[in-house]
């Protein structure tokens, strides 16, 4: 493989003006053999409950009161949170194929179709990269019923061709991610 196709991941978010966190898209890929065996709920849950009675909902207010964050999707918890921003986003949400799975990156949130129940979507929530511990960043996956995403099907600008040309992307000068055919590598740069 030669390198001669890099790309800085930053300069290709903000010219298309999409609304993902572009290390999003580098912990999606360089982490999915490490996602797909969490993936194993069968069924997403018809409703979710208001963010009134969410106990993680309640549980973020508190301390956003507490700390004095003035930011009210700071008081929502991840699943609420989800459903927020892809309200908010969505239209200029970006979708990746992968392995002939969509993806559609928002936020700093992935939504892909769950393989058992055709009304639900996994959702996967990334933290941002840290230098402390890039193998193990967090992450988070639940599920959510699809009618909670409408119009999922029709968004997103397809980035699937230009990230599969790629040899490497950066994220600015802190992260490039080698697109290696077996398994991509994701480095901070030192």
């Amino acid at each position: 493989m030669g390198m001669d196709n890099v790309c800085d991941i930053l300069d290709y978010v903000k010219k298309h003006k999409l609304t993902f966190r572009p290390d999003v898209l580098l912990q999606l890929i360089a982490k999915r053999d490490q996602l797909m065996p969490n993936m194993v709920h069968q069924k997403a849950k018809k409703y979710i409950i208001d963010t009134s009675e969410c106990i993680h909902c309640i549980r973020r207010q508190d301390y956003a009161i507490q700390h004095n964050i003035q930011d009210p999707r700071a008081w929502l918890c991840k699943k609420h949170a989800s459903l927020y921003d892809w309200e908010v986003l969505s239209k200029h949400c970006a979708r990746i194929y992968i392995e002939d799975i969509p993806f559609w990156l928002f936020g700093e949130f992935v939504a892909t179709p769950m393989q058992h129940d055709l009304d639900g979507l996994y959702v996967i929530w990334f933290a941002k990269l840290d230098t402390d511990r890039s193998e193990n960043s967090k992450y988070a996956i639940f599920t959510i019923n699809r009618r909670y995403f409408p119009n999922i099907d029709t968004r997103g600008m397809d980035i699937t061709k230009f990230v599969y040309e790629q040899d490497i992307i950066k994220l600015g000068n802190s992260w490039v991610l080698v697109m290696d055919d077996e398994k991509p590598l994701l480095e901070e740069v030192r």
